[in-house]
C-alpha cells in the first residue's frame, strides 16, 4: 500500500477534484490518497465524489485554511 499527496492550495473548482481523480486513477487499490485544498467547495465536491466512485472517504476535515481528504482507493472485487 502506498501513500501520495495532492495538494491543490489555491486551485479553483473544478482543479482539486480533477487531479485527485488523476492520483486515484494511477493509484493501486488500496493506496492513500491524501489530498490538501483551500476551494470552499473541495469540502462538498469530494464527499460526493467518494461516494459516486465508491472509493472510500477516510477523512475530511477543515484545519485553519485548508481542507484535508484522506482517500482509500477501493479494492477491486474478483
Amino acid at each position: 500500500m502506498a501513500e501520495r499527496t495532492v495538494d491543490v492550495r489555491g486551485k479553483a473548482c473544478p482543479q482539486p477534484i480533477m487531479e485527485t481523480m488523476r492520483a486515484v486513477k494511477a493509484a493501486a487499490p488500496g493506496d492513500i490518497i491524501t489530498v490538501m485544498a483551500t476551494d470552499e467547495g473541495f469540502y462538498n465536491d469530494i464527499k460526493a465524489w467518494c461516494q459516486k466512485t465508491g472509493n472510500e472517504l477516510v477523512k475530511l476535515e477543515k484545519r485553519i485554511d485548508i481542507y484535508v481528504a484522506i482517500i482509500k482507493k477501493k479494492e477491486i472485487l474478483k
